[in-house]
């Protein structure tokens, strides 16, 4: 996954892709790591999401834009606009269903 270094990097990529996923992480996030991984493997089932990550830690004003109160934290945009929301503990095979169910209605 590629980083965003930026808000005006975060911004294009919102509105530059149709389905662009976000995934924010810090430092101090002991899980945050492990599940980047699983949630990009995950992801590859669906072609057409765009994938990022984001370093809160970098990047502090993007929480407060984005209403970042916790992470880790997966945000799906569709068309610019926030979709689907997820954190902390995530359930990878609820949310796959959860993305699939927004993925299929939008592509078939």
């Amino acid at each position: 996954m590629e980083n965003i270094n930026n808000l005006n990097e975060l911004q294009s990529f919102i509105n530059d892709n149709t389905f662009a996923f976000l995934y924010v992480s810090s430092k101090n996030c002991s899980v945050c790591t492990p599940l980047s991984y699983k949630m990009e493997e995950m992801l590859s089932q669906f072609p057409n999401i765009n994938l990022r990550k984001m370093d809160l830690d970098e990047l502090p004003e993007v929480g407060s834009t984005l209403s970042l109160f916790t992470v880790p934290m997966m945000i799906l945009f569709i068309e610019g606009r926030e979709t689907f929301r997820e954190s902390r503990f995530v359930k990878i095979n609820e949310f796959r269903d959860n993305i699939k169910r927004i993925y299929d209605i939008y592509y078939n």
